[in-house]
């Protein structure tokens, strides 16, 4: 295993994931109909403390990735991202593109955290793996050449 995906697996095993806790002492007797009150209501929910860090990881993954993809097509690879067109392209085209990818990801990952905040951080732990993996991809591919 490479080092970067050792650093992240040990980011994600460190950060802290907020327990939520629900205390019901005004529970109402079985077969009585309760009304709503802003008391009833759940708590609003709070970005998992998880989720900083793995936004961070994500934007210095997103960069391990413009590097090592640079490299390996230097040394004579090609791009196998459907969105760069499969050929060299140019630098500035691959990090705006990058840079739109990350922040609709950011954002569809917020609202995610909303209502589920687990679910978030489960998807960010798994893109971020994924980008850990294509990079040391991209770094090998440029090593061979």
């Amino acid at each position: 295993m490479t080092k970067p995906v050792l650093l992240l697996i040990l980011l994600v095993l460190c950060a802290p994931l907020p327990l939520a806790a629900q205390e019901n002492g005004d529970a109402h007797p079985p077969g009585t109909l309760a009304t709503a009150s802003a008391a009833d209501s759940p708590p609003a929910t709070h970005r998992p403390a998880a989720l900083v860090p793995l936004y961070i990881s994500f934007g210095a993954l997103q960069a391990a990735d413009v590097h090592s993809t640079l490299r390996a097509l230097g040394t004579g690879g090609r791009e196998a991202n459907p969105f760069l067109g499969g050929g060299p392209g140019s630098p500035g085209a691959m990090i705006a593109v990058k840079t739109a990818g990350s922040a609709a990801t950011i954002l569809a990952v917020e609202r995610l955290s909303k209502h589920h905040p687990i679910s978030a951080v489960i998807t960010m732990v798994a893109i971020n793996s994924f980008l850990a993996t294509l990079a040391a991809h991209n770094y090998a591919i440029a090593g061979r050449h």
